[in-house]
């Protein structure tokens, strides 16, 4: 007796289809690098509680020992611990504590700016090439069809040998950049769904269309009033500021940290070279911001160049085309009259 088994079919899951709006809040919520940061900045707000909290009483072992093996003498080492708020540089270590945390907090909110804006062109480049594949296929679709048709001449004898071929070996490099479009849309939705956290390997996810998007009537931009609003709303020079205003008051804390007892500071030969230290590092900041101003106007330029030429190639690639569907319809009705010398290549 022979068993008959029933094989169900299991329907493949329906793809989920994330929007722009959705992509970018899971940006902000999820993106790996920007979790990195939070962690960083709420590292840094417990810094400046721990600073804070510096100021008020409290004691260490090594003051307990001081009192226990030299009695009142002991006193003035654990000073600095019992009246910690006395000492200016403990003031000063709060404060740059405080600028620090600032610091991270612009250095948060830039890098998950600029993760949103790569992923945002990301996400416009991935849409683009998507209705690129579209009309490559189209595009395709037409070429088999009319070398399909002059092929069929071609044995019926009212064509040459060959008549077919321009549009054989068009065909085949436009399948070449469709399998190049193809292995790129592919590197980017794994590019999205990385920048989004979301599972790469989950063939099922994916991202909305997006209608093209046209140049008709757009006008070119000038740099300046986009590079003035970028140098004042940068939150990587605010960073740096912040950084540079740290620099101050952890100087001032180490001049003032030889008055506190309970410090390691040595008064000595060498009391300068901390100092000198902490100037150079300040010089180090100021240098790093006046080269982060210039790469701000630098991108800038970059962006405004980029649009404004995109505005001129979209011109030229629209003639280009309307000129070459143009002439392909002079050819295909050239041909269907019975003009067997209409020659694509000529």
């Amino acid at each position: 007796e022979s068993t008959q088994l029933l094989v169900l079919a299991t329907p493949s899951p329906s793809p989920t289809q994330y929007s722009f709006d959705a992509l970018v809040k899971l940006t902000k919520n999820q993106n790996y690098a920007v979790q990195q940061e939070a962690e960083r900045v709420f590292q840094a707000r417990k810094r400046v509680r721990a600073a804070i909290t510096n100021l008020l009483p409290h004691i260490r072992p090594r003051s307990i020992l001081a009192v226990a093996f030299t009695g009142p003498a002991g006193l003035i080492e654990a000073v600095g611990d019992i009246l910690p708020f006395l000492f200016p540089s403990n003031w000063f270590n709060a404060r740059a504590s405080r600028r620090l945390a600032e610091a991270e907090d612009y250095a948060y909110a830039s890098l998950r700016g600029n993760e949103l804006y790569d992923v945002e062109s990301l996400y416009y480049s991935y849409a683009r090439d998507r209705i690129l594949a579209q009309l490559i296929d189209q595009h395709l679709a037409w070429y088999e069809q009319v070398t399909k048709r002059l092929l069929a001449e071609e044995q019926a004898g009212t064509l040459a040998r060959g008549s077919a071929d321009y549009f054989q070996v068009n065909a085949l490099k436009l399948k070449e950049d469709r399998s190049n479009l193809t292995e790129i849309l592919w590197s980017e939705r794994l590019a999205l769904l990385h920048a989004a956290a979301l599972d790469s390997a989950d063939a099922t996810l994916d991202f909305d269309t997006i209608t093209a998007i046209t140049l008709d009537g757009a006008a070119p931009l000038d740099f300046g009033p986009f590079q003035a609003t970028s140098i004042t709303n940068s939150f990587e020079l605010k960073s740096l500021d912040e950084m540079i205003n740290a620099s101050y008051y952890t100087r001032k804390a180490i001049w003032f940290s030889y008055l506190d007892p309970s410090s390691d500071a040595a008064i000595g030969f060498g009391m300068g070279i901390p100092i000198q230290i902490s100037r150079s590092q300040t010089r180090e900041i100021e240098v790093l911001r006046t080269s982060t101003e210039s790469l701000v106007k630098q991108k800038v330029i970059d962006s405004v160049l980029m649009f404004n030429e995109s505005i001129k190639r979209y011109e030229i690639a629209k003639a280009e085309s309307d000129s070459t569907q143009r002439e392909m319809s002079r050819l295909i009705q050239r041909h269907d009259a019975g003009d067997s010398e209409a020659d694509p290549t000529k």
